[in-house]
């Protein structure tokens, strides 16, 4: 394939009546030829640029397509577990409304002005912790945990 450099550096022999002419329209053909090269090079080069943006388009979206179908496989296993978990255990709730829904497992303490309310959290982060507190302060820290 003919150089940049080759077309600068080219020399004609001299003639009669200027540079001779078969030299001339050799090399002229010869810069053609290679010109029309690359030019079908380049044409072929971006069909196939063109085409692999297609393809990796396509991809992107059977991508986005799989991890679609991903989360919703995780969702529907993680609500199939809920469930399972809620059939085997009563209905779960805060370690609050358990303490204050079993009434056999908590002591009252105290007047009326001065009630306690004393028994063992039903939670299983703080199976070994007692909530000890009022809740008739009207304040923010009413329990505690002990």
């Amino acid at each position: 394939m003919i150089q940049p450099q080759d077309i600068k550096n080219q020399t004609f022999k001299k003639g009669l009546f200027g540079y001779k002419a078969d030299d001339v329209d050799t090399f002229v053909s010869s810069v053609a030829k290679a010109y029309e090269d690359t030019f079908n090079e380049n044409a072929k080069l971006k069909s196939e640029l063109e085409a692999a943006k297609k393809a990796q388009e396509e991809l992107r979206v059977q991508q986005f397509d799989l991890e679609n179908k991903l989360k919703e496989a995780e969702e529907k296993l993680l609500s199939k577990e809920t469930a399972e978990a809620e059939e085997e255990a009563p209905a779960s709730s805060s370690a609050a409304s358990k303490f204050f829904k079993d009434q056999e497992e908590t002591t009252v303490v105290g007047g009326e002005d001065d009630e306690i309310f004393v028994g063992e959290i039903e939670d299983n982060r703080k199976s070994n912790k007692v909530m000890i507190g009022d809740g008739d302060d009207g304040t923010g820290d009413d329990f505690e945990f002990l």
